[in-house]
């Protein structure tokens, strides 16, 4: 692998992205058939990860081990513009590396130390800080001295004695001061229920795990409250297609097909059906719900729309 020839992929990226491919569609992988189908043909592929194994480690050539959180200093910027530091508290286990020690060596042996030199994680956020000079997220007056000695800060913090308040006396130019929301003119979803696909899938979260559980799903009080994928459906859908309670059945797409286990409930609409996103197949060939996603967009953001999309349920087994 050389700086004129890099036909990579590494992971790190929220939704994968290949330099190259014989179709458009296939460019940005947004559903699981389209990132298999990249990963599979990638000349090289480097997984980052503090976790093993993963559903991306199976396509790996290369793992290089992370740090997690507690393992690294590092920064935590909230929703409410706060930055609070992250001190190690153990040191990483093995060969385990912070993600920034991994991709400044790889740079360095491809030839670009020039502009990967950095002695810290605090030196790093102090140019990411330099880069906000003047622009409405200003953190040139917080670095991780500050962090240490005043405790967590919120931008814009172009100096001591800034605003806490972003805009704060701003009023808006209407008679009241106060700013006029207007809402956006409804745009149907691409993909619509029909006589093929007749219901419509809904993608989301469970009280117990989060994302594809690679922590909570080592938990065993966890576990005992969501242990299992399943399809929640309607009395009136399940008594339509004939299946009861803990029925295995395929859910079927124009993608693709997951399979899972029907769970009966009043707490869902008849025509939608409902499956959490956070198990893959390493729970077991199939269990994930990207199997059967829909590749559609955002034209702006190009956030795909892994909400919605239209299926059919088929009993098997």
């Amino acid at each position: 692998m050389t700086r004129s020839r890099c036909s990579t992929r590494w992971s790190g990226a929220r939704f994968a992205r290949f330099g190259s491919s014989e179709q458009t569609r296939r460019r940005a992988c947004r559903t699981l058939p389209v990132a298999r189908w990249g990963l599979e043909r990638a000349e090289l592929v480097i997984v980052q990860d503090a976790y093993y194994p993963t559903e991306t480690t199976r396509f790996a050539h290369v793992v290089l081990p992370g740090a997690l959180n507690l393992e690294q200093e590092g920064t935590f910027t909230n929703s409410d513009r706060t930055i609070s530091l992250l001190e190690r508290v153990v040191e990483p286990p093995g060969d385990a590396r912070p993600d920034w020690e991994w991709v400044q060596d790889v740079a360095q042996a491809m030839g670009f130390g020039a502009a990967f030199d950095c002695s810290s994680a605090g030196a790093i956020f102090r140019e990411m800080a330099m880069m906000t000079r003047g622009r409405p997220n200003d953190q040139t007056g917080v670095d991780y001295e500050r962090l240490r000695a005043e405790g967590p800060q919120r931008w814009p913090h172009p100096h001591t004695g800034a605003p806490r308040v972003l805009h704060e006396g701003h009023v808006f130019a209407t008679p009241s001061g106060k700013a006029r929301l207007f809402a956006r003119p409804y745009v149907a979803p691409e993909e619509q229920p029909d006589a093929r696909y007749p219901l419509v899938l809904t993608t989301g979260r469970v009280e117990a795990h989060w994302h594809t559980r690679t922590k909570t799903g080592n938990v065993e009080r966890l576990n005992r409250i969501d242990p299992a994928p399943y399809l929640a459906m309607s009395p009136e859908d399940a008594r339509e297609l004939g299946l009861v309670e803990g029925a295995r059945v395929f859910v079927k797409s124009r993608r693709g097909e997951a399979r899972t286990v029907v769970r009966v409930t009043r707490d869902i609409g008849p025509g939608v059906v409902f499956m959490p996103m956070h198990w893959n197949d390493l729970w077991e060939a199939g269990a994930s719900v990207n199997e059967v996603t829909t590749s559609a967009t955002d034209p702006l953001s190009m956030e795909p729309a892994l909400k919605r999309c239209a299926v059919a349920v088929e009993p098997f087994g």
